[in-house]
């Protein structure tokens, strides 16, 4: 025994035209063959052969045209003609004889394998095919008993009916009792006797088992391998209603009660056909074209699906167009998702209405799609549907019209893009953004302008246009010029700015700092002692108090008695005049716009001695006053000898050299 390896027809069709083709090859190889060995051996063609000129034959003995019998041949000396070989005969004992024999010739032989091919290319595909239509109807008659048992077997030994189960439960159920399950194939049940099947349900129950009795193997055919049964409450029975004929459903899905009654596959089934009329195929299947009853394929160039004789559908990376399959390069699209309409259009087309049109962006060098993907150059901004030039100031480098890159500006410190910052020392920032020398000397920065902000140091006055110098006694820190803090003064208790208002004890100012000695309300020194009082203070003893001169003589400014003087005590004897000293006096007094100070206003001036601004010593000894002959004492020698201290002096003589008291209202 051995397996009948699975063809279709048209396999086996393929192979037998095959095997006759080769057999008719060594058939008329063979009859050439025949045909040139018998022209060869011919007498009269054998002697008149060029290849035989520089021999001589003694004999050649042809019986029958099979037996021959030839001498060994002699040469032929190149001064002589070929002799001619003598009449033939039967015999000769004295030459070198070959023993005949019958036997077939090459060319025979030939032609019996080519018989012989001939006759298996005719035959042998008949035989194929009845041995795997055989086999088909076994599988289909073994399938039949299969599900017959299962439908029996789940009411008889589980108790229930198949029809009556909902689709979850049918699926679970048949495929409990099939009890050969092996797993899945493509959705369908697989046995593992090769069989595959599939359900046809609705929401409530499933009606049809589609089944394939050899699985994936081919013909993959309808009444062939590819049956329906239909399930009822009477069991699970082959679709079909007749015994004599069949493939009016579905092109032969209806052949297992054929197949039942007459354990042979329908005679009538055409391949590929899909619908049958009275026993004649009527439609062909999508794909196939109907020619008598027969089905032969269109086979339309890179179509992969039908719709009749007319293609619906191509192979990946070709569209539909007119009825005809063309690539997608040919209409110059990328994908397709129907097929026939553009979806996606290759780059430099854009689709307009599923056809893709070509475009042209200037300045575009790559394309995605209907946009530009890369402009011609980086200094190119891509917007997609343009290329538009970028012209930026000073950019070294562009990336997609956008600069990357700055050319340096000259003299720049701190530049971002191609605008400055700050500039290098010795530079400032211009209106333009660039840097230029500033022009002004002592001069650090300027505005944009030129015009000088900040000088080289803040001892520097910036007028905008130079920067000047200053230079100011004192100062230790300068601002644009300007001193904002001086050094301090030595000894000096009040100052403002460089300037001492006033020193601390014991020191006088002179000029802008303090000399050593101090005499109140004194403007003027000479080493530590008082020159000059202030205005409204005049100089007595090594003291300014207030007072006014009158003439050469300094006036102390006094209150007596509510009423405001200016004394003048003169501390040295004046002229007498005719020997009297009271009138000279006088006449001192008078001549620097005063008089000669009363007996009461000379004793206010004594009592108030050390204050009111009157000085603790006033003079010494006694006082001419206004009065004939009297003079008031003071402390001194002259009070002791004239007159009480601190009282009035009489009976005085005119010579008496006292001292004046000048006072003034």
């Amino acid at each position: 025994s051995f397996t009948l390896r699975e063809y279709s027809a048209n396999d086996i069709s393929l192979h037998a035209n095959s095997v006759l083709i080769l057999s008719l090859i060594f058939l008329f190889s063979s009859i050439f063959v025949n045909i040139g060995i018998h022209k060869m051996l011919n007498p009269k063609t054998l002697f008149q052969h060029d290849k035989l000129n520089a021999f001589t034959l003694s004999e050649v003995e042809i019986s029958n045209g099979r037996r021959v019998r030839v001498t060994e041949p002699s040469p032929v000396s190149e001064d002589k003609e070929p002799t001619k070989p003598k009449a033939c005969r039967r015999n000769y004992p004295s030459e070198k004889k070959f023993r005949l024999v019958n036997a077939f010739t090459l060319s025979e032989v030939l032609i019996a394998i080519g018989i012989i091919g001939v006759v298996a290319a005719l035959v042998i595909p008949n035989l194929m095919q009845t041995m795997q239509n055989r086999d088909l109807v076994s599988k289909y008659l073994k399938v039949n008993n299969t599900l017959t048992n299962a439908y029996k077997n789940a009411e008889a030994v589980n108790g229930y009916k198949l029809y009556n189960l909902t689709p979850e439960q049918f699926k679970l159920k048949f495929e409990e009792d099939l009890k050969k399950l092996a797993g899945n194939c493509d959705n369908e049940v697989c046995l593992t006797d090769g069989s595959s099947y599939d359900y046809v349900c609705d929401a409530e129950k499933c009606t049809e088992i589609i089944v394939d009795t050899n699985g994936k193997k081919k013909p993959n055919s309808a009444g062939k391998d590819r049956f329906r049964f239909l399930i009822s409450e009477e069991g699970i029975k082959p679709q079909g209603e007749y015994t004599d004929y069949c493939g009016e459903i579905d092109g032969g899905m209806d052949c297992g009660r054929y197949i039942l009654a007459n354990h042979k596959l329908f005679d009538g089934l055409v391949n590929n056909c899909s619908e049958y009329s009275n026993g004649r195929c009527s439609t062909c299947e999508d794909g196939y074209s109907l020619g008598g009853n027969s089905c032969s394929a269109v086979n339309l160039a890179n179509c992969e699906r039908y719709s009749g004789v007319t293609c619906s559908g191509c192979s990946d990376g070709y569209m539909l167009k007119n009825g005809v399959c063309t690539s997608l390069s040919d209409n110059n699209c990328a994908s397709t998702t129907d097929g026939e309409t553009c979806e996606v259009c290759s780059n430099k087309y854009r689709n307009n209405n599923g056809v893709c049109e070509e475009i042209e962006i200037a300045d575009c060098k790559t394309y995605s799609g209907d946009s530009c993907s890369e402009c011609k150059s980086g200094q190119y901004k891509n917007n997609g549907g343009s290329c538009e030039l970028q012209e930026v100031t000073g950019c070294k480098t562009y990336n997609n019209g956008e600069c990357i890159a700055y050319n340096p500006i000259d003299n720049c410190d701190d530049q971002t893009n191609y605008t400055c910052n700050s500039c290098k020392s010795g530079n400032y920032l211009n209106a333009n953004g660039s840097c230029s020398k500033i022009e002004v000397a002592n001069c650090t920065s300027a505005d944009v302008n030129g015009k000088c902000t900040t000088c080289k140091s803040e001892q520097y006055k910036n007028n905008g246009t130079s920067c000047e110098l200053a230079e100011i006694e004192g100062c230790k820190t300068y601002s644009n010029g300007s001193c904002i803090a001086y050094n301090p003064i030595d000894n000096c208790a009040d100052q403002t700015d460089y300037t001492c208002n006033s020193c601390s004890g014991g020191y006088h100012k002179d000029g802008t700092s303090c000399a050593k000695g101090y005499v109140e309300n004194c403007s003027v020194y000479e080493g530590e002692k008082c020159k000059t009082c202030t205005n409204g203070n005049v100089f007595y003893g090594e003291s300014c108090i207030a007072g006014k001169m009158f003439g050469d003589a300094p006036a102390y400014k006094v209150s007596l008695n509510g009423t405001n003087y200016y004394v003048s005590p003169k501390t040295n004897q004046v002229p007498a005049i005719n020997g009297n000293a009271q009138e000279g006096a006088a006449k001192y007094c008078s001549d620097r716009g005063m008089t000669l100070a009363t007996v009461e206003q000379a004793r206010a001036i004594y009592e108030q001695r050390g204050t009111n601004g009157i000085p603790t010593v006033t003079g010494d000894g006694c006082f001419w006053t206004s009065e004939y002959m009297k003079a008031f004492c003071f402390d001194g020698d002259y009070a002791k000898r004239f007159g009480p201290n601190g009282g009035l002096a009489t009976s005085l003589s005119p010579g008496h050299g006292f001292d004046p008291l000048c006072v003034a209202q």
